[in-house]
């Protein structure tokens, strides 16, 4: 069905209508152009009825070449083409301003949910895109429980009743003999074979002689220390010698028991032990002629063993201290303590 038609206008749509085909609505509009085409004529219209999608327009002209009026209202024909037909022959209609009067369609209202359109001026420099993010995970620190101490558990151990320990006997002492004394007499002797060194007395002799020996060879060069000894003598043999030899000196015993009635007895010529024989103190000779006396450290028959000594042919008064080991003197007469 076609729409009222609205009055022609120079450069408009001569016609305008609604067509329905198959369910759709298309609208078209005949301008005047088509229609001085159909004609053949641009000036003049040469009355022959033009037939547009399926329509019969009669148009007649005054002498103005410049005023079309129309004379006639368009009539629908009765020819017999399909309706699908005259739109497949009709060339597609120009785009035109829309006709006054006619509404103008309703823009379709944009989904609220539709983000509007981005500026596609805003270049990428202008939209920094920001840097990621990055996220150090945090680790929380284990915390490592303290070893446990572990007591282990022991097995009470048990305790036997004291024992009574029976008395321990105690040892009789039995007396020990003392060694025997060596004794040897005059001779020479190899020292560690035929005799033991060690300090040895010989009972009272005339005319005693002794040598500490270093050998054998029988000269003065053998010879350590010697002695002519008047009275009772004393001789310490060293394990370093090699032999001892004495004449005229009665028996050598390793036996020192005192000699004197006491330590503070009178005592005549010879060697004497301090502390055994005689006491420390102040004596007094008798006098004599070409006495000669001498305190002693040792008994090896060296000088090196002579404290003091002394020739008089008066009485001699002598102080024996208490560190001295011996004394001996000769042709002094007789000692008497004084002191």
């Amino acid at each position: 069905m076609a729409k009222q038609q609205q009055p022609a206008k120079k450069g408009g749509c001569l016609r305008t209508g609604l067509l329905i085909v198959g369910g759709v609505i298309l609208f078209f509009c005949v301008i005047s152009l088509i229609g001085s085409q159909l004609g053949g004529n641009t000036g003049k219209a040469t009355g022959t009825p033009a037939t547009v999608a399926g329509l019969t327009t009669t148009q007649s002209t005054t002498s103005t070449p410049d005023t079309v009026s129309q004379v006639s209202t368009a009539k629908p024909t009765n020819t017999s083409v399909p309706t699908a037909q005259v739109l497949a022959d009709t060339p597609a209609p120009t785009a035109m301003p829309v006709p006054t009067g006619t509404q103008s369609p309703t823009a379709a209202s944009q989904p609220s949910n539709t983000p509007a359109p981005t500026d596609s001026s805003t270049t990428a420099a202008q939209v920094a895109s920001p840097q990621p993010t990055k996220v150090i995970p945090t680790v929380a620190p284990t915390v490592t429980p303290p070893p446990t101490k572990v007591i282990p558990t022991v097995a009470p151990t048990a305790t036997p009743p004291p024992t009574k320990a029976a008395p321990t006997a105690i040892p009789t002492a039995v007396p020990t003999a003392a060694p025997k004394a060596s004794v040897f007499g005059d001779g020479t002797f190899v020292v560690g074979a035929d005799i033991a060194p060690g300090t040895y007395r010989n009972t009272e002799g005339q005319g005693c002689y002794w040598e500490r020996l270093s050998g054998f060879g029988g000269t003065t060069g053998d010879i350590l220390a010697n002695d002519n000894a008047s009275g009772p003598a004393v001789v310490t043999i060293f394990p370093t010698d090699k032999g001892f030899s004495s004449e005229r000196c009665g028996s050598w015993t390793s036996d020192l028991s005192p000699i004197t009635t006491n330590p503070g007895a009178p005592f005549r010529t010879g060697t004497y032990i301090v502390g055994r024989d005689i006491a420390a103190g102040q004596w007094k000779s008798s006098g004599g002629a070409g006495c000669y006396w001498a305190r002693l450290s040792g008994f090896d028959g060296t000088t090196n063993n002579i404290i003091a000594n002394d020739n008089t042919d008066n009485p001699a008064i002598v102080q024996i201290g208490t560190s001295d080991k011996g004394f001996m003197s000769t042709r002094c007469g007789t000692w008497t303590k004084v002191g």
